[in-house]
């Protein structure tokens, strides 16, 4: 929020780029370290943020320019699933009842 891009982008465009061009870098390291824990939604950041290559040998690429000047980042999609606090009831009810 500190830089805004938003904002930016009507008075400084090549700002607001340069702070759009790092962010999306830092999302895309992100996915990288992420694939151990969450592998499907890891895959899914970098499917939105135009990053398309085999992930083996990622923890090498993280130097590298991830995404690509001028790429197109896809319309943002929820990565998880909200879990309302019913959900979380019948699932403490259910673990209860296994034990």
């Amino acid at each position: 929020n500190l830089k805004e891009p938003w904002r930016l982008q009507k008075t400084e465009p090549e700002k607001a780029a340069t702070t759009l061009y790092v962010a999306s870098q830092v999302v895309g390291a992100l996915s990288i370290f992420l694939e151990i824990f969450t592998p499907d939604t890891a895959h899914r950041l970098r499917e939105t943020i135009g990053i398309h290559y085999d992930t083996t040998g990622s923890w090498e690429k993280l130097g590298d320019n991830l995404v690509k000047p001028n790429t197109q980042i896809a319309k943002p999609k929820p990565l998880f699933k909200k879990v309302d606090e019913q959900d979380i009831l019948q699932r403490k009810e259910k673990l209860h009842t296994t034990i």
